[in-house]
């Protein structure tokens, strides 16, 4: 299966606001994305485990719901919460869910 342009949409919160962010995004139909821990330095200073860790979402997914994806974080996100949200261009291999698995 050849890889797919695609978009990476990454937003870094709090933890406190790690179920505000999963609640938009399945507003918005964004059924597939992985949640990590993460710990940083930033403009507040460090952040870490003993700090209460943030939380790092990643979408991939199309140019649309991307664009979508950040123009909710410019309006809402950013303004009432702590963290960043950014896309990248990213080329991604996801098996087709409607084709039968092979057995190597």
């Amino acid at each position: 299966m050849p890889a797919t342009p695609s978009k990476l949409v990454t937003i870094i919160t709090d933890s406190a606001s790690g179920a505000a962010i999963e609640r938009r995004l399945q507003e918005m139909n964004v059924t597939s994305y992985s949640v990590t821990h993460v710990r940083g330095r930033g403009r507040h200073g460090y952040a870490g485990v003993l700090q209460g860790a943030n939380l790092e979402f990643l979408v991939v997914t199309d140019a649309s719901t991307a664009a979508k994806l950040l123009e909710w974080a410019e309006r809402e996100f950013i303004p009432n919460y702590a963290g960043i949200a950014f896309a990248s261009d990213v080329l991604a291999v996801m098996r087709d869910k409607s084709a039968p698995r092979s057995r190597a």
